[in-house]
């Protein structure tokens, strides 16, 4: 559990101000003992005690008084050897915490600091020396305690026997880091964010939780463009809150510890067979926090934007892991605080089938009987359902795996009838056993053993032992509970092998798979040799980076393992100092990192990493603790399923007909979907195509008031309509425009097929009248393969912004905008877009000033469409007989064959000259306009030279990339009129290229 600095748990607090005194060093009585193997015991005792640390986060010898007592150990062998020292006294209320140290290094060898109970024990190696026992008085009135210390021989246990790999440097390709917005904005508490937890789902969208710490709460991020930037989406547990007014708030019922899991995707619209396939969300956004020896369960169905909040107020639960599967069913590992205070064993698994309510639970062993344990790691699910998870003993030397259902039964997991509150303990429930024992100093509890599973059910656990991080792994079919079904350990950061010195003490240790034997570990790395959680390692400091591995022979006897350093920023260094792995007994600021960072990998095969760290590109910000950062690898894929490719409208395997265009939007995939307007059966046909080879397209939509529908067809086969219809949020005042009132959240509709090659096709209808003329997509996914061949037609948009001026005396303001087309334009739709209560007449001319379509729109957002007669210049005219002057934007798309020609097709003779970029005269209306395109910002200067080569007019503008028109009205720079004729102008482009081309000013 993770607590930070200046957050103390409320009752604690109160109660240490109620008799908050000085800390002080005393002695024991006796003081001071001796054991050997012929005098195996000591005891001694102290108090009474009435006072509490002055710091109950970081309680120390430095700021809490502590009870000391020097043991001298002789005689001994520290390979049979062990001292276990343990205390009692009487009142449960009363909190005592047991450390041992080497006296001559002050290293600290074991720590016991349960929050409540009467007891605390540690077990140390007992090697020759003097060891300082210290009572550390956590908060007591009037209590005495009395302690033993026990000289235990056992045995020479034979060492751990290891497997060895093939190390190899890698340059994975990660990405220079994104900090994760709106962490550095506490008012009131530390700004920190620590213990990242990140899951990507099918479609690529990241979503990343972090903790503030108890009550700081939860903060959530997602992203949409494949890590680039992520929107922070608040506190799931405190009310959401994302931004309303800088600085976003905090404080939520949680902050102690998090775990994010993703749901499968369900349907929000069902299917109806032969009419509609029905529309899905990409699943159930599952958040949970840990809180004052409870947790805040946060659901989402929207891709995070809205939380419902289930807070467990009387479960007395800590540690909770989370894994979903299927529609709604959740599962939760947790350890239970009765148990667990009394030392017994405290694991248990708690179900929901509704993904709210937790009406199932066991213990995964019997607490009277099992294994007292120290730390519970995360679950993993296997493809049929089976639940899997670990446990670690109290010494921290043995690694147990639970399972159910038992083995060989096959899952999914259902769990007994009971309460998370008071959980079960049945038998027949759950397989668990000692898979691994750590020999000698080799502990597997540093901090936690993380589990995965891979796409072939083989599963991995990683675990560190403060030195190195080890790998074992269990093949598919195997029972895991037992030891003989997992490898040897085998040491993945290289050690003692020349060119990996930068990774010679690691800890905090991550895993996640892809392909079958494929997996992805990250840890925390320095070259600095020793124990990491000694002062020796804060006085250097020591120097930690971000240490990625990749294993693609899991299984093998003597594995590849490729490492790189996946931090990048600041020369890779991240944190400096030492790296407490005790929780709570931790000195002062030496457990910023908390206890993990983490990784997933995302359905292209790439590691994505959410990581903490306290320096920020080698800065060490004194206001700020350890914050959150994201990057992931580009190269060397772990996957090896189905191939998965987004296509959007205008990917050049799309052909698209009939005005569709782009509109930026945060809420949507990559930033922006598509949209196409006006369309229906009656009026103009607009589709979008594609051939594929793949065995599935999810089409990815937003849907809205103005919402019309489509029908898809697969090879000629109509599949059903999709409608992206959806009540107003206000019938009050609805969005006519379109853009405003619209849902994204993860919404798509699905097509499967059989494998191989298909043609998609989307057909707009809009047959359900007006206003609900809209389609909105926000791109394809295709399962098993991509896009394949050429888009023909395809589509270009040119994005236009003015202001129709108002009439005068009767007469209607006119804005005029032109568009060019060659002999292969097929279509131009105009896509209107205006204030609610302005109605403009529109109107599309063709090259002789002849009216090709009109209309007066009543709703703001509208299109006209007009099919070209001929390669020339058409005008759209906007007409505004108000009083007052109308903004708009225009959005002038022309539909254009890429190969072929039409009927009445004439030769392009708009050639193009030094940068290939097309510059096209408009001589229209008394006026021309020279457009012009850069393909990168920068000035271009456009002359203007009359017939005699007399230099008449000069344009200077400097613009960004994009295509641009300027419009001369035939007059000089003092004001006057041209005559009427033909005219020649030059653009000077920003790479010095220049065309020259003519025009005229026909009156």
């Amino acid at each position: 559990m993770w607590t930070p600095r200046r957050v103390p748990a409320v009752p604690v607090l109160v109660f240490a101000l109620l008799f908050l005194l000085a800390p002080s060093s005393r002695a024991a009585t006796p003081s001071s003992g001796t054991m050997s193997p012929g005098s195996p015991t000591a005891t001694w005792g102290g108090g009474p005690f009435t006072e509490s640390t002055t710091d109950p986060v970081a309680a120390d010898c430095t700021n809490s008084t502590c009870d000391n007592f020097l043991l001298t150990v002789s005689g001994t062998d520290a390979s049979i050897h062990k001292v276990t020292v343990r205390i009692d006294w009487t009142n449960p209320l009363n909190d005592l915490d047991l450390h041992a140290f080497d006296n001559a290094t002050g290293t600290e060898l074991a720590v016991d600091g349960q929050p409540v109970g009467n007891s605390e024990q540690v077990t140390f190696t007992g090697a020759p020396g003097v060891y300082r026992i210290s009572v550390l008085i956590y908060r007591a009135v009037s209590e005495s305690y009395s302690a033993v210390a026990t000289l235990v021989t056992s045995p020479p246990e034979p060492p751990n026997q290891f497997r060895t790999a093939t190390y190899q440097h890698f340059d994975f390709g990660f990405k220079p880091e994104v900090k994760l917005p709106e962490q550095e904005r506490s008012l009131v508490f530390i700004d920190q964010d620590v213990e990242p937890e990140i899951e990507v789902d099918r479609f690529g969208t990241i979503y990343i939780g972090a903790i503030r710490g108890i009550p700081g709460g939860v903060d959530f991020w997602r992203s949409d463009n494949g890590g680039s930037t992520f929107q922070y989406l608040g506190q799931p547990d405190g009310g959401q809150n994302s931004s309303p007014v800088p600085p976003s708030p905090e404080g939520g019922v949680g902050g102690g510890d998090d775990d994010i899991a993703l749901g499968d995707p369900f349907y929000i619209v069902p299917p109806v067979p032969g009419v509609s396939p029905g529309i899905q969300s990409t699943g159930r956004v599952y958040v949970t926090s840990l809180w004052l020896g409870s947790a805040t369960l946060s659901v989402s169905t929207d891709r995070g934007d809205n939380f419902v909040i289930i807070p467990f107020t009387t479960a007395q639960l800590d540690r909770q892991w989370n894994v979903a599967r299927g529609e709604k069913t959740l599962y939760m590992s947790l350890r239970k605080a009765v148990p667990l205070e009394l030392g017994m064993h405290d694991v248990y698994v708690t179900q929901s089938d509704d993904g709210t309510t937790f009406l199932k639970s066991s213990y995964d062993q019997d607490p009277a009987t099992g294994v007292p344990d120290d730390v519970g790691g995360n679950s993993i699910l296997q493809s049929d359902g089976t639940l899997l998870g670990t446990f670690v003993s109290r010494d921290k030397h043995d690694l147990y795996v639970w399972r159910t259902p038992q083995f060989p039964a096959h899952g999914p997991a259902n769990l007994p009838v009971g309460t998370m509150d008071a959980p079960v303990f049945l038998p027949n429930t759950f397989d668990t056993g000692l898979i691994f024992h750590g020999a000698g100093g080799l502990t597997t509890s540093n901090r936690f053993p993380i589990m995965a599973v891979d796409q072939g059910d083989n599963i991995h656990i990683v675990f560190s032992d403060r030195h190195n991080i080890y790998l074992i792994s269990c093949p598919a079919g195997a029972n895991p509970s037992l030891p003989a079904s997992w490898t040897k350990p085998l040491p993945l950061n290289a050690p003692r092998v020349a060119g990996f010195e930068f990774t010679r003490t690691c800890v905090l240790p991550w895993v996640r798979a892809g392909a079958p034997g494929k997996i992805a570990v990250i840890w925390y790395g320095t070259d600095m040799d020793g124990d990491p959680d000694t002062p020796a390692f804060e006085t250097a400091p020591a120097q930690w980076r971000l240490v990625y591995a990749q294993v693609e022979d899991a299984l093998a006897a003597q594995p590849n393992v490729y490492i790189d350093v996946a931090s990048k920023q600041g020369g890779g260094v991240v944190h400096k100092g030492q790296i407490c792995l005790r929780g709570l007994g931790c000195p002062s600021g030496t457990r910023e990192l908390a206890e993990y960072s983490s990784v997933t990998v995302d359905p292209q095969g790439f590691p994505n990493i959410a990581y903490e760290a306290t320096i920020i590109d080698g800065v060490d910000p004194p206001s700020t603790s350890a914050i959150t950062f994201f990057t992931k690898g580009t190269q060397r894929p772990l996957g090896n399923g189905p191939q998965l490719t987004q296509l959007d409208c205008h990917d050049p395997s799309v052909s698209s007909y009939g005005g569709w265009h782009d509109v930026t939007d945060a809420r949507a995939t990559n930033g922006h979907y598509c949209r196409n307007v006006g369309a229906n059966t009656t009026n103009a046909k607009a589709y979008l195509q594609f051939s594929y080879t793949g065995k599935q397209v999810d089409v990815q939509i937003a849907r809205g008031p103005r919402g019309g529908n489509a029908q898809v067809l697969i090879d000629g086969i109509s599949q059903g309509k999709i409608d992206f219809y959806r009540a107003a949020s206000d019938p009050l005042h609805p969005d006519n425009s379109g853009k405003k009132d619209l849902t994204f959240g993860g919404q798509f509709v699905s097509f499967p097929t059989s494998s191989g090659n298909h043609t998609f096709r989307l057909n707009v209808l809009n047959d359900m009248g007006s206003p609900r003329d809209m389609v909105y997509i926000d791109g394809f996914l295709i399962t098993g393969g991509g896009g394949s061949g050429t888009g023909n037609p395809t589509e270009n948009t040119i994005t236009l912004t003015g202001t129709a001026p108002a009439a005068i005396l009767g007469t209607p303001g006119l804005a005029v905008q032109h568009v060019t087309t060659t002999g292969k334009t097929e279509l131009i739709e105009s896509i209107f877009e205006v204030a609610e209560a302005a109605h403009l007449e529109f109107k599309i001319f063709d090259p002789l000033g002849a009216t090709l379509s009109s209309k007066t729109a009543t709703l703001p957002t509208s299109s006209l469409r007009a099919t070209p007669t001929a390669p020339g210049t058409y005008a759209v005219a906007l007409s505004n007989a108000s009083g007052s002057a109308v903004p708009y934007t225009l959005n002038i798309v022309t539909t254009n064959l890429t190969s072929g020609k039409l009927a009445a097709a004439m030769p392009n003779s708009d050639a193009t000259h030094g940068s290939g970029k097309q510059i096209v005269a408009d001589p229209v209306d008394g006026q021309a306009v020279m457009r012009y395109s850069l393909a990168q910002g920068g000035r271009a200067v456009i002359r203007v030279y009359d017939v005699s080569g007399r230099l008449v007019r000069v344009f200077d503008q400097t613009r960004p990339a994009g295509t641009y028109g300027v419009s001369w009205d035939g007059r000089l720079g003092n004001g006057r009129r041209v005559p009427s004729g033909i005219y020649f102008y030059r653009v000077t482009l920003p790479d010095g290229s220049e065309t020259i081309r003519k025009t005229a000013i026909l009156r």
